[in-house]
């Protein structure tokens, strides 16, 4: 394997003791021994150094055809830090003595030759919690993309090269790990330059695994399909298969366990949710999802109220992942990791803030509730009648029926046996008080017209205009409707509400504890992310039976049931759909 015509070594290291053990294992391996493999103490700052021990190499071996410019280190400190002033090592070290080495090995390369400098996956993409490192690894990357074609153009040509790793399992990110777990770093920043996860697969950069491979779903073009929208995204192996994660400070690096899925899901994978679609496409990709119950595997640096091991919820988008980073400061503390807190999150909150808020509700009043077997409508009927209202629920089916029934709703028209405008008009003359609308279109213009003097109408959503890219909807005399009934059509969207989000989801959570509010679970089970697109479709195709919950990993921790085990439990709908 090794020609001792070719093959000479020499190592060049700041450790003298490391240089000389690994030039013995070399050495012992070559069949020159150990005048094959020279070392030399370093130290890559000093320039003119660096350039002797290039011209010792030569001198001792008679030419030089392959450099490797290795040395690094990691972030020093913060920048924004005016007491800070180590980060200037990083440059030093990382770009300021490559660019050194390059010339020094270039102008001895006089029978051409190879340059292969190490820079960074940082190079190539941002590195927030290591900003300097990052700037130095680009300078290399972009110094080799300038320069590379100067040095190829001699006789004979010098091949300028840039590696950009990710992750490597050395001596030295081996025990930056381990201070980060142990939690003995006095440097945070060395901690927190773990997180550089980068990937070329369209990986965010704060995405780490704490074992294996990390898989999640990003939206990569814009449309209501969500199959054509969404693009599936496994990672590479990370740090020996496993990382123990030093989440940036104020954050938590959290395990994703159950996910929900949403009629919103094709909003957003329309880029329905930024200010126009070229403020969209601007932002592809980005991820998707947008709630999950969490176990909590790290916390970082300021973090107070959660530890390890922890349960916690998140409104955020990326929720349709295997893990995730999220600001503590947003975090939802819950008691427990069940799917019943997914449907409490998104449809739970809506139903409690859209009705308290925007519908105002009163005891004595009639409340319409569409879609009402849907994730949402569940607790919009439940929260309705424990405010002492008469609720009439719409829906399509027997099954969805039934479980209303269960439910508590006093009127329950199913559309699909019969007309929604005829009952509302023939059992109902004097209108109703407050309508929760989800469904659009048609069911729109009826709940308009169904609105007694004074009724609040709140839009949570137009879901049957969803699928075919949401065209405006066009309702003649809408505002002579309700001008003449002093009405309201009031629009709810639910991340309007964040400060109210702890205190309605401890709320609700109470009550699902105490056996005051059932949860809906649709008995049909999802696992893995790459399950997500079925979910979804699942959703859209009218076939569900309350909410539609994910499963993110392929087995659940020890005591967590599972959709179908919850949904059974409920007993909310008939044995034989689990």
């Amino acid at each position: 394997m090794y020609d001792d015509a070719y093959y000479r070594l020499q190592l060049l290291d700041l450790d003298d003791a490391g240089l000389r053990a690994t030039a013995s294992s070399l050495a012992n391996r070559h069949p020159a021994g150990p005048s094959a493999v020279r070392t030399g103490v370093l130290n890559v700052t000093d320039s003119a150094a660096q350039a002797d021990a290039f011209q010792a190499h030569v001198a001792a071996f008679g030419g030089v055809q392959l450099v490797v410019l290795n040395a690094g280190i990691g972030e020093r400190g913060d920048v924004f830090n005016p007491s800070n002033a180590g980060w200037q090592a990083t440059l030093d070290v990382d770009l300021t003595a490559v660019l050194h080495g390059v010339r020094a090995a270039a102008e001895l390369m006089t029978e051409g030759g190879a340059i292969l400098t190490v820079a960074s996956a940082g190079a190539v993409f941002p590195m927030p919690v290591a900003p300097v490192y990052a700037a130095a690894k680009a300078g290399v990357a972009h110094f080799v993309r300038s320069a590379a074609r100067t040095l190829a153009s001699r006789r004979p040509p010098v091949r300028l090269l840039a590696l950009c790793p990710e992750f490597v399992e050395t001596p030295l990110v081996t025990k930056l790990m381990q201070e980060a777990s142990a939690g003995q770093t006095d440097d945070p920043t060395k901690a927190k330059r773990l997180l550089g996860r980068l990937d070329i697969q369209l990986l965010p950069p704060r995405r780490v695994a704490e074992a294996g491979a990390v898989v999640l779903i990003v939206i990569t073009t814009l449309s209501p399909n969500y199959r054509q929208a969404a693009r599936l995204v496994t990672t590479k192996r990370l740090y020996g298969g496993s990382l123990v994660a030093a989440p940036p400070p104020g954050t938590l690096f959290v395990r994703r366990v159950f996910a929900g899925v949403n009629a919103s899901d094709i909003n957003y994978s329309s880029g329905r949710y930024h200010a126009n679609r070229a403020e969209a496409e601007s932002k592809l990709p980005f991820d998707a999802g947008f709630e999950s119950v969490n176990v909590v595997v790290a916390v970082g640096e300021g973090v107070q109220g959660f530890a390890p091991g922890d349960c916690m919820a998140a409104l955020s988008y990326g929720s349709f992942s295997e893990y995730g980073i999220e600001p503590a400061r947003t975090a939802l503390p819950v008691p427990r990791v069940a799917p019943e807190v997914v449907a409490l999150l998104t449809s739970g909150l809506t139903a409690s803030i859209a009705l308290e808020e925007a519908g105002r509700i009163k005891a004595g009043e009639t409340v319409l509730v569409t879609a009402a077997a849907g994730g949402t409508g569940q607790f919009a009927v439940q929260l309705a009648k424990a405010a002492g209202c008469k609720v009439v629920a719409t829906c399509g089916g027997p099954d969805k029926a039934r479980l209303l029934k269960e439910l508590g709703a006093d009127r329950i028209i199913d559309y699909s046996r019969e007309s929604v405008k005829e009952v509302l008009k023939r059992e109902f003359p004097g209108g109703v008080d407050v309508v929760y609308e989800s469904v659009g279109g048609e069911m729109f213009e009826v709940a308009v017209n169904a609105l007694a003097p004074r009724g609040r109408l709140v839009i949570i959503g137009m879901m049957s205009a969803y699928g075919s890219g949401w065209a405006p909807g066009n309702y003649p005399g809408l505002a002579e409707k309700l001008l003449w009934k002093s009405a309201a059509a009031v629009g709810f969207f639910l991340l309007r509400y964040a400060p109210l989000f702890r205190t309605h989801l401890t709320r609700l959570v109470q009550m699902w504890e105490a056996g005051r509010l059932r949860v809906a679970l649709d008995p049909r089970v999802f696992v893995g992310v790459e399950a997500v697109f079925e979910a979804v479709e699942h959703l859209h195709s009218g076939r569900s039976v309350g909410k539609v919950v994910v499963q993110m990993p392929t087995e659940l921790p020890s005591g967590v049931r599972g959709v179908a085990a919850a949904a059974a439990a409920a007993a909310l709908v008939p044995a034989s759909r689990l």
